[in-house]
């Protein structure tokens, strides 16, 4: 284990080239996660949650890349990192659960087999890493290890494909697992089926999670700590009963509001955030959110300094939400 944060972003920006015309997609993102935290990132469909994600993981679409500033995984500096190399941190330092199973796993290939072969990648020799798919297998409650390994992908359920991705994560022990929406295709049971599973792992391995999600009433129950996303950029960070109780970004507000209270028995209509998130023909030049914020100013034409508030909870908003005294 690494001392220090396990993942350390400083600056990260991630961009695209339209009609030879550079846009970013994510800008200036920093933060550090340490070793066994849990960390959520929320934010609207576009707000730039799995660009970040794929930004580290190394697996931005080819006219996709990382710009500028940096990104170190256990110690490791992934900014302009060869693809060989990249290769070995991730499953042993960092790995991703995608949110469709189906798509991410090989039709054709055993499941047995698909698991074995990143352990190989890494050195497993043959016993050992068989031992090891069923061991990983039997860890995130699959029962009958060793008749799921033989089966293909198109002969499990939508819940058991997602506990096989959450193996396939878990296989060589990383440090950092990301979870990108891996219950949004779920139907409700099987999704607290999930969300079960990645607790009890993470209070028995204590790895790193980050968890990529719009829904804010599942990500309370998980995580410590909320990241906040709009526009390409973190406009608020904090511990997460901070961020859902007394939120001081305008968005953050907006986006509770626009959820319904779970133990209300009053069925009110939702509050709606006017407009849309910004596209890739806009020009961000301020505060991303300012097009949409009914309190937005003058000064929001300009991207506001990062504030703190309470400790380790921090915003960037020009007209913040004041926090009762």
């Amino acid at each position: 284990m690494t001392a220090g944060p396990v993942l350390r972003l400083e600056g990260l920006t991630t961009s695209i080239s339209v009609g030879g015309e550079v846009r970013h997609l994510v800008q200036d993102v920093t933060l550090d996660i340490e070793p066994g935290e849990k960390v959520g990132f929320v934010g609207e469909s576009g707000s730039g949650k799995s660009i970040t994600m794929l930004s580290i993981m190394g697996l931005l679409p080819p006219n996709v890349a990382v710009t500028s500033g940096s990104a170190v995984v256990a110690g490791v500096e992934l900014a302009g990192l060869a693809e060989r190399d990249y290769q070995r941190i991730r499953g042993s330092r960092l790995a991703m659960v995608y949110q469709d199973p189906m798509s991410a796993l090989n039709p054709v290939m055993r499941i047995g087999a698909q698991i074995a072969e990143g352990l190989r990648a890494h050195g497993a020799e043959g016993p050992q890493a068989d031992e090891t798919v069923r061991r990983v297998l039997g860890d995130v409650g699959i029962p009958d290890p060793q008749r799921i390994a033989k089966s293909y992908p198109h002969q499990l359920s939508g819940g058991m494909r997602q506990r096989v991705m959450i193996a396939m994560a878990l296989a060589m022990e990383p440090e950092l697992i990301i979870f990108d929406e891996p219950t949004t295709a779920l139907d409700v049971t099987i999704q607290a089926q999930i969300l079960t599973l990645v607790r009890e792992l993470h209070a028995a391995k204590n790895t790193a999670i980050v968890w990529v999600t719009h829904d804010l009433a599942l990500v309370s129950n998980l995580v410590d700590r909320i990241v906040v996303m709009y526009g390409g950029r973190i406009v608020e960070q904090g511990p997460v009963v901070d961020v859902l109780t007394s939120p001081r970004h305008r968005y953050t507000a907006a986006l509770l509001s626009a959820f319904p209270e779970r133990h209300s028995q009053v069925r009110d209509r939702l509050a709606q955030i006017p407009g849309g998130p910004p596209s890739l023909d806009d020009v961000q030049t301020g505060c991303p959110f300012r097009t949409r914020c009914v309190h937005a100013i003058e000064s929001c034409d300009a991207m506001p300094a990062v504030e703190a508030g309470e400790p380790s909870h921090s915003y960037s908003c020009w007209v913040p939400i004041k926090v009762a005294s």
